[in-house]
């Protein structure tokens, strides 16, 4: 009698943990594994998982002047994407006001800058200017997601009271702080999104704190 020899078969990546949800991007579906606070990757079929991570917005800076607000809005985090081998658990830690996301050991995304007094006009993900120039554009996670999210935007500079200068800087998007008023702390960014703190009114006045990261973690189906 002739043995038939067993052949193994490569299963699947998969894996739970975070907030899990089904996408669908480019025609091909997806589990995406949110996490907005620091938790657990559990492994049931090791393999390739594709990774989208930002740390900590950066925090605001503060004025640059007594009478002239205008302080630099903190930087948004740039986004860590890539594909990653991954055959055990790991632990995601999400990180704090420009401190770092990570994924175990495997992949670590840095947090945002720290506004300047007087940085220049941001860019995506970037700080605004002194004289209420706008905080930069947010990063869209559409190619990721397959929704018209966004993060790590900057933040907006303080308002200047100059005659010619007179608008409070707007924050990028992603969760990203406006500048404050003259005389004002600057305004600290919301949610999980990796924006920048907001610049203060006056360098008597702190900037704002820059809002958590996040972590994205999907796999075919």
């Amino acid at each position: 009698m002739q043995l038939l020899s067993a052949v193994a078969v490569a299963l699947p990546p998969l894996a739970t943990g975070g907030s899990s949800s089904s996408i669908t991007v480019g025609g091909q579906n997806y589990t995406l594994l949110t996490f907005t606070s620091t938790g657990t990757l559990t492994i049931v079929n090791g393999g390739d998982f594709e990774y989208m991570a930002f740390g900590g917005g950066g925090n605001g800076g503060a004025g640059v002047y007594t009478n002239y607000g205008g302080g630099g809005g903190g930087n948004g985090a740039a986004a860590t994407t890539g594909t990653v081998a991954i055959a055990s658990n790991q632990t995601i830690t999400i990180g704090g006001a420009n401190t770092s996301s990570t994924i175990g050991s495997l992949v670590t995304a840095n947090g945002g800058g720290n506004g300047g007094a007087a940085t220049s006009v941001g860019g995506s993900g970037a700080g605004g200017a002194a004289s209420g120039k706008n905080g930069g554009a947010a990063y869209s996670v559409v190619a990721f997601t397959g929704t018209a999210t966004t993060y790590a935007g900057g933040g907006g500079a303080g308002y200047d009271d100059a005659p010619s200068h007179i608008n409070e800087g707007s924050g990028g998007g992603g969760g990203a702080a406006n500048g404050a008023s003259f005389g004002n702390n600057g305004p600290s960014a919301t949610g999980n999104a990796s924006g920048g703190g907001g610049g203060s009114g006056d360098n008597a006045r702190p900037g704002g704190s820059g809002s958590a990261g996040i972590v994205l973690i999907r796999f075919k189906v």
